[in-house]
C-alpha cells in the first residue's frame, strides 16, 4: 500500500538520522524518532486524500480524520512538555487513524456511491417540499417577492445539483440541494417571525404519522449536515454537532424497532424527542429554525 511505502521510507530516513545523532551524541535517539514520526504525520493529513476525507458525507471517514487531527495535536503537546511516551503513543494511534482513512477511502467507494445516490433523493425530495411550503406562504400579497426570488435561486440550485448527479458527482451535488434546503427553511423562518404558525395534521393510520415524524426528524438532520458541511464550524462545535447526530441516529434505530413491533406511538414519541434535541443543538449553532 501507498502509507506502507511512505511509512517504510520514512523508518529508514529515521534510521538515517538516528545514527547521525548518535554520533554527535547531541540528539536523544528516542526524541529524534519521534520528531521524524511527527513531520511524516504532519505531511499524511495534509494530504489531498484527508482533506477530502474531512469534507466527506461519510461520517466515519470524518470521525477517523478528525481523530487523528486531534491525537497529531496531543502528540506536539507532550513533546513539547517532554512526555515522550505519551507523545509516542499518540503518534501510533494517529498513523493508525490515518490508515484506517486510507482504508475506509479505498474500500468504501463503491457503497459511498450507493449512500450518496441514498442522499441525493432524501434531499430533492425534502427540497421539494419546503419549496412548496414557500410557494404556499407567497400567495401573501406582502411575501410574493421574497418567496420568487428564493424559489429562483432553488431552482438553480436543484439544476445544478441534477447536473452534477447526472455526472455521479454525487458530494458536489448534494451540497448544491443543502444550499437550496437552508436558503428555503431560512426564507421561510424569516418570513414566519413573528407569526403563530398552526398546523392541523391528520393522518389515515399511526404509521402515516410515524412516517410523517421521520421526514421531520430528517428535516433537521440536513440541516446539521449543512452546518457540519460548510467549513466554518469551530472544532467544539464540529464534535457537539456529530455527538448530536450519532445520538439521533440511536434514537431513530430505537423507534424503527418500535414500529417494527407495531408499537407506533412509542416509536412516534421516540422520533419527537430526539428531533427536539436536533432542533435544540441547531438554535443553540445559531440557525433560526421554527
Amino acid at each position: 500500500m501507498r502509507i506502507l511505502n511512505i511509512l517504510s521510507f520514512c523508518a529508514l530516513a529515521v534510521l538515517a538520522s538516528l545514527a547521525y545523532a548518535v554520533e554527535g551524541d547531541a540528539v536523544d535517539p528516542r526524541r529524534a524518532t519521534i520528531e521524524q514520526k511527527l513531520r511524516l504525520a504532519g505531511l499524511l493529513l495534509s494530504s489531498p486524500k484527508m482533506k477530502h476525507a474531512l469534507d466527506s458525507d461519510n461520517a466515519e471517514l470524518r470521525a477517523q480524520a478528525d481523530r487523528a487531527r486531534s491525537l497529531l495535536d496531543q502528540a506536539r503537546g507532550a513533546l513539547a512538555g517532554n512526555d515522550l511516551d505519551q507523545a509516542s503513543a499518540a503518534l501510533d494511534h494517529a498513523l493508525k487513524s490515518v490508515s484506517a482513512v486510507s482504508s475506509l477511502a479505498r474500500n468504501g467507494a463503491a457503497l459511498d456511491l450507493v449512500a450518496h445516490r441514498a442522499r441525493h433523493a432524501e434531499l430533492r425530495e425534502q427540497v421539494k417540499v419546503f419549496r412548496g411550503a414557500l410557494l404556499e406562504t407567497g400567495r401573501d400579497a406582502t411575501a410574493a417577492g421574497i418567496v420568487g426570488s428564493a424559489v429562483e435561486k432553488i431552482d438553480v440550485l436543484s439544476a445544478e445539483a441534477e447536473s452534477l448527479a447526472a455526472e455521479n458527482k454525487y458530494p458536489e451535488a448534494n451540497k448544491r440541494l443543502r444550499e437550496a434546503y437552508l436558503h428555503a427553511t431560512q426564507i421561510l423562518t424569516t418570513l414566519r417571525a413573528g407569526q403563530r404558525v398552526t398546523l392541523t395534521l391528520k393522518f389515515d393510520t399511526p404509521a402515516d404519522e410515524y412516517a410523517y415524524e421521520e421526514k421531520v426528524n430528517l428535516s433537521h438532520v440536513l440541516l446539521l449536515d449543512q452546518l457540519l458541511a460548510d467549513g466554518r464550524t469551530s472544532e467544539t462545535k464540529r464534535h457537539a454537532l456529530d455527538r448530536a447526530l450519532d445520538e439521533n441516529r440511536m434514537q431513530k434505530v430505537q423507534a424503527e424497532q418500535e414500529a417494527k413491533a407495531g408499537n407506533h406511538a412509542g416509536a412516534i414519541k421516540t422520533l419527537e424527542q430526539s428531533t427536539l434535541r436536533l432542533k435544540r443543538t441547531l438554535q443553540s449553532s445559531g440557525v433560526p429554525i421554527f
